[in-house]
C-alpha cells in the first residue's frame, strides 16, 4: 500500500492537549479523536483511539477472505461500542461524576475503498476524482439538529448557546450503535479528518478552499495557518458571535457598549447593530480584535489527519 499521511496536532496555550491521534500505515487504520473538556477529555481521547486502533490493526492480522462492505462496517460500530463501555467502565471505577467523553472518527483503507465510522461533531472529508470536496461525516451536535429541521441557519448556529453541546459520543451511558455513521468511499484523492477546533471558526466555504489543495502538506500547513492566527479567529467571532464582542465591549469601552446597549433593547438586532458600529468606528473596532486576539489564542485544541493515496498504490489484502 503506497500513501502519504501528514498529522498535526496543536494544544495550543491550553494546559494539555484533549485530542488524540492514532495512525498505523501497514494496515491503513487512522483515528482521530476530540475528547471532552470537563469530562476527562484527555484520558477518553487517548484510551479511544489506541483500543479502537490496536483492536482494528488485530482484526486485519487475520483477515476474513469472505468479508463484505456491511460486515465490515458492523465490526466498526461493535469495536466503538467496546471503547464506549472501556470509558464507562473507567469513570464508575474513579466515582467520579462525569464520564470520561470523547468524538471519535475512524478509517480504514481496504478492499480499494477507505471504510469510515463516526460519532461525535469531528469530521471526515474526501476529496473525489472530480475534485468535490464532500464532507462523509455529520455533526452529532443539538445545533445541527436545529438546522436540519430548518429552526436556525448555519451561520446563526455558531451564536447558539448551545453551540458546544454533542448529542453522541463515547463514553455515554445512553450509547447506541445506532448513533454511529459509518460508509465508505472508493480511491477519493485525499482524505481530511479534523477534530472541531478548525470547524468552530472556518466556514464551509473555507473549509472546502482548504481541503482542495493537491498537497497533503500544503492542506496542514494552511489550516494550521488558519487556525492558529488570532486575529484572522477574532474577526471571524465578531462576524457570527455578537455576544462576545458586546461582552468585550463592555470591558473596554462601557460608555459604547451602555449606549449600545440600549438601542440593542430597544430595537432588537445585536448582530446588526454591532457589526453597522464597528464599520463606522475603526479605532474601536482594532482595539476589541487586539484584545479579542489574547484571548482566543488559548482557544480549543486542533488535530487533523490528511490521508493522499499515490496514483500507483495496492490496499491492504489485494
Amino acid at each position: 500500500m503506497k500513501i502519504k499521511v501528514w498529522t498535526e496536532s496543536y494544544k495550543g496555550k491550553k494546559e494539555e492537549n484533549e485530542d488524540a491521534i492514532f495512525k498505523n500505515k501497514e494496515f491503513g487504520i487512522f483515528v482521530i479523536a476530540d475528547g471532552m473538556t470537563g469530562y476527562q477529555g484527555k484520558y477518553a481521547s487517548q484510551t479511544a483511539v489506541e483500543f479502537v486502533g490496536q483492536s482494528i490493526r488485530d482484526q486485519l492480522k487475520h483477515p476474513d477472505p469472505d468479508s463484505e462492505r456491511d460486515k465490515f462496517l458492523f465490526y466498526l460500530k461493535a469495536i466503538m461500542e467496546r471503547a464506549n463501555e472501556k470509558l464507562l467502565t473507567y469513570a464508575l471505577a474513579q466515582k467520579s461524576e462525569n464520564t470520561a467523553g470523547t468524538t471519535l472518527d475512524v478509517v480504514v483503507l481496504k478492499d480499494k475503498s477507505f471504510y469510515f465510522a463516526h460519532i461525535g461533531d469531528s469530521r471526515i472529508y474526501a476529496k473525489t476524482k472530480n475534485n468535490k470536496i464532500v464532507q462523509l461525516t455529520r455533526d452529532q451536535t443539538t445545533v445541527q439538529q436545529l438546522i436540519n429541521e430548518g429552526k436556525i441557519t448555519s451561520e446563526r448556529a455558531k451564536v447558539h448557546p448551545e453551540y458546544f453541546q454533542l448529542k453522541h459520543f463515547l463514553g455515554n451511558d445512553e450509547f447506541s450503535q445506532n448513533h454511529i455513521i459509518t460508509g465508505s468511499v472508493s480511491q477519493p484523492q485525499k482524505i481530511v479528518m479534523i477534530t472541531d477546533g478548525l470547524s468552530d471558526i472556518a466556514s464551509d466555504t473555507e473549509l472546502e478552499s482548504l481541503f482542495s489543495s493537491n498537497y497533503g502538506e500544503k492542506i496542514i500547513k494552511s489550516s494550521m495557518c488558519l487556525y492558529r492566527n488570532p486575529d484572522v479567529v477574532s474577526a471571524f467571532y465578531f462576524k457570527y458571535n455578537s455576544k462576545f464582542a458586546l461582552n468585550l465591549l463592555s470591558d473596554l469601552k462601557e460608555d459604547i457598549y451602555s449606549d449600545l446597549h440600549y438601542k440593542i433593547k430597544k430595537e432588537g438586532k445585536p448582530h446588526e447593530f454591532l457589526v453597522e458600529y464597528l464599520e463606522k468606528n475603526e479605532k474601536v473596532k482594532n482595539e476589541l480584535l487586539k484584545k479579542a486576539s489574547e484571548i482566543l489564542s488559548e482557544r480549543d485544541n486542533f488535530s487533523i489527519i490528511v490521508i493522499e493515496p499515490q496514483k500507483k498504490f495496492k490496499f491492504w489484502g489485494e
